[in-house]
């Protein structure tokens, strides 16, 4: 006798999609569907855990329709979890399929990129009078608002900005940026830059000119609050971080005034002689910077009879003195800055009649070249 095979199947398990569902934005309309599939209709829908996005609800669709609709205006922004678990009408047993959302409600305004800025001055010449010193904004801040959302944007400090050198916070330099108060969003895809460009940002000339040398950065952080007043109010904050604003001022010295000669008129008769450069050679270099200074002879060290244009015939020995030195020309000072008068280098010389009781009558020359490190 031949036997029966006997094959059966299962039913293809309840399901809800999709799998994910699409961010919202605070007092946007919001429409999100959700279809059921497979078990026995009619379905019951239900959220089983967690919320959903305050102003939000769950609508399930009239029987024998198998889709629910999320849907209502978000109140609140933040990120939402929850279940919706979908019930089908079988016997004797229901079955279930429970899927797990994850929803972003953003906020009317938000950032559409960083919400930190950056602002350098660079390298900044203090002998460039006059004129302020311009900054440029390397990373700027945008926001995206809502269209017609109105916002207003303060800053705390709201002025007296201030970058303060490395190297010693007691030394400061002011400085200014214009920045965006207020206005309406133009919608999510047009992003409204928070730091202006024009005016740029600036350092008087005052405030640069006599600042001590090396690299400055803000030791505090200024906060921008963006604030809207509709969809229930709120804000979110952006920032300039401390050191997110820099500037270098420079080394540099420049010669003031042009030196002129001296001259020695010897009495071979006089135990020494000594002179001074008239007018002295002056200098301007950045303030607390160390600048070195020397001197060299084209002679040697004496003045020569034949000079110039040689350094031949007689000579006189003499010493070149500078810096308040009574023995030669070599040394450190701290320079002062461009606001003022300069650094008067106190160039001078003398000569004993040692060197020069027995020397032919005569014109004598010599030139020395002062070199200025810094």
């Amino acid at each position: 006798m031949a036997g029966v095979a006997h094959v059966s199947s299962a039913a293809p398990p309840l399901n809800i999609s999709p799998n994910n569902i699409p961010n919202g934005t605070v007092s946007t309309f919001y429409s999100a569907t959700l279809t059921g599939s497979n078990g026995t209709t009619p379905y019951s829908w239900s959220i089983t855990n967690g919320n959903l996005p305050p102003g939000l609800f769950l609508n399930p669709a009239p029987s024998p329709s198998l889709t629910a609709v999320i849907s209502g205006t978000p109140v609140l922004s933040g990120t939402f979890s929850f279940d919706v678990t979908l019930t089908d009408s079988s016997a004797p047993t229901k079955t279930t399929d429970t899927r797990t959302y994850k929803v972003t409600i953003t906020p009317p305004c938000s950032f559409f990129d960083t919400n930190i800025g950056i602002i350098t001055f660079g390298n900044i010449n203090p002998s460039l009078l006059p004129g302020p010193a311009l900054g440029t904004i390397t990373q700027q801040i945008n926001i995206v608002c809502k269209q017609n959302m109105a916002y207003t944007v303060t800053a705390s400090p709201a002025s007296g900005w201030t970058i303060n050198s490395v190297l010693n916070s007691l030394d400061t330099m002011n400085y200014t940026f214009g920045y965006n108060t207020g206005g309406t969003g133009a919608g999510p895809n047009v992003p409204i830059p928070l730091l202006l460009t024009s005016p740029a940002p600036q350092i008087t000339q005052p405030s640069y000119v006599n600042a001590a040398v090396g690299a400055y950065q803000n030791n505090q952080a200024i906060t921008f609050t963006i604030s809207w007043t509709q969809a229930g109010g709120g804000s979110i904050v952006a920032s300039l971080l401390v050191g997110n604003v820099s500037a270098t001022i420079m080394p540099l010295c420049v010669v003031s005034q042009s030196p002129g000669s001296m001259s020695f008129n010897i009495d071979p008769s006089a135990s020494s002689i000594a002179t001074t450069l008239s007018p002295d050679l002056q200098i301007k270099c950045t303030y607390k910077d160390t600048v070195s200074v020397s001197a060299s002879s084209t002679c040697g060290g004496s003045m020569m009879s034949s000079y110039p244009p040689s350094c031949s015939g007689s000579g006189i020995p003499y010493k070149f003195t500078c810096l308040g030195s009574i023995t030669g020309c070599s040394g450190s000072i701290l320079g002062t800055g461009f606001g003022g008068g300069g650094l008067s280098l106190g160039l001078g010389g003398s000569s004993s009649s040692a060197d020069y009781a027995n020397a032919p009558i005569g014109t004598y020359g010599d030139m020395q070249t002062i070199q200025i490190n810094y």
